[in-house]
């Protein structure tokens, strides 16, 4: 395109400055050469954000959880403790003293009567009599 129009120029400069009569034109020119490729124009403008985006749908319900174990047994408990020993009972009461058997025909004597518990017979060798005696 610049060479076009420089040409053109240079076409009017020549015929302006001669004084000679009208030229006849002469034949067209060959065509001339193509053109250089043009620059890479400048990058775009970045766009606009884009739009947010829809609140996503609430979740299903979890599963219910599994019921647990049952408990282990629990432990025996202890043995008690010994009872106490019961008191000793009391001392019964001393019985009455016997009385002496009448002589029999025979004369034999009668039996004496027993011993309270801290006492026991004794049978005096000098003249036989029996008595009760402490232990």
């Amino acid at each position: 395109m610049k060479r076009l129009l420089f040409t053109v120029v240079l076409l009017l400069a020549i015929s302006g400055c001669t004084t000679s009569p009208a030229a006849v034109p002469g034949p067209p020119g060959q065509q001339g050469a193509q053109g250089q490729a043009g620059q890479q124009g400048n990058q775009g403008n970045q766009g606009d954000p884009g739009q947010s985006g829809q609140l996503g749908q609430q979740g299903d319900p979890g599963q219910s959880g599994e019921q647990g174990r049952r408990g282990d047994q629990g432990q025996s408990g202890r043995q008690g403790n010994q009872g106490n020993q019961g008191n000793q009972g009391n001392q019964g009461d001393q019985g009455d003293q016997g009385h002496r058997g009448d002589q029999g025909k025979n004369g034999q004597q009668g039996s004496n009567a027993p011993c309270p518990a801290d006492q026991h017979r004794y049978t005096d060798p000098a003249t036989g009599e029996v008595r009760c005696v402490r232990d």
